[in-house]
């Protein structure tokens, strides 16, 4: 029988001062068997920096750009 994946999907837009505490909240979680997407609609402060070093240390984070706005 396989795990069932759970989606967590957090909003973002220049949330840099609250990112490492909701991450962290969300990666000491009892249930390990999820996905973390994190959707950021053009941020202009070091958001994407900070989810972007979160992803290198957790492959469950997953980051999608509002390319419009976000210059990658």
């Amino acid at each position: 029988m396989t795990k069932n994946l759970v989606s967590i999907i957090i909003a973002n837009f220049n949330g840099e001062k609250y990112l490492e505490i909701c991450f962290k909240s969300v990666l000491r979680s009892i249930y390990k068997d999820y996905e973390l997407l994190i959707v950021d609609d053009g941020s202009s402060d070091n958001s994407v920096d900070i989810i972007k070093s979160f992803q290198k240390r957790d492959k469950r984070i997953v980051l999608l750009l509002n390319t419009k706005n976000n210059k990658i």
